[in-house]
């Protein structure tokens, strides 16, 4: 598995609505989920064909925290604060610290906090294009699950072309719950290499 790709992959789908710069989108529905406080759900899905699952927790303005298994191991680790993003790759034994900057320039993909928190509030269908960049990227909600008052999409299928190469995901949404506590460690082990 290609963890720079996945990481890429993984990131525009959990945040596919969030209004890249300077790419074009069509919306189709959006669901204001204003007055949440935290959100955690069950992640799964297929990446060149191996399986992955993982959680997803979110606490309302301050940090959303990703983990992602697969074939029974942990294989990735993402934690967005307000200000700053830290990547860990256990396949690799790398990590990444830094601000929203730092991270476009590894992944090639323009995020803020305030953009990635309002994509996972969201159930949107999207389509952005950046000529400049040569994205073209597609996003399928499949579902709806609604706890309380707020709406979550069941299934996301996101189709990306990046530079003449085309990748599917599928990652569906389970045990979604609003409003509990949560947890977001993020421990970085003494041989990991640090990158830029």
């Amino acid at each position: 598995m290609k963890i720079k790709l996945f990481y890429f992959l993984l990131v525009i789908t959990l945040f596919s609505s969030c209004n890249i710069q300077k790419m074009r989108h069509n919306n189709v529905k959006v669901e204001n989920n204003q007055s949440l406080k935290s959100y955690t759900a069950k992640i799964s899905g297929v990446f060149n064909s191996i399986p992955f699952s993982g959680t997803l927790r979110l606490q309302k303005d301050s940090v959303i925290w990703v983990s992602v298994s697969s074939l029974g191991f942990e294989v990735a680790r993402l934690l967005l604060r307000e200000d700053s993003v830290f990547a860990l790759n256990k396949l690799e034994k790398e990590v990444l610290i830094g601000d929203y900057k730092t991270f476009e320039k590894q992944f090639g993909l323009p995020l803020s906090f305030s953009i990635a928190q309002k994509a996972l509030l969201d159930t949107s269908a999207n389509t952005y294009n950046s000529a400049q960049q040569q994205i073209e990227i597609e996003f399928l909600p499949k579902g709806v699950t609604t706890i309380e008052h707020y709406a979550f999409p069941q299934q996301l299928t996101t189709k990306a072309k990046l530079r003449n190469k085309s990748k599917e995901i599928i990652i569906k949404f389970s045990n979604q719950q609003v409003n509990l506590p949560i947890q977001t460690p993020f421990s970085i082990p003494d041989n990991y290499t640090h990158i830029n």
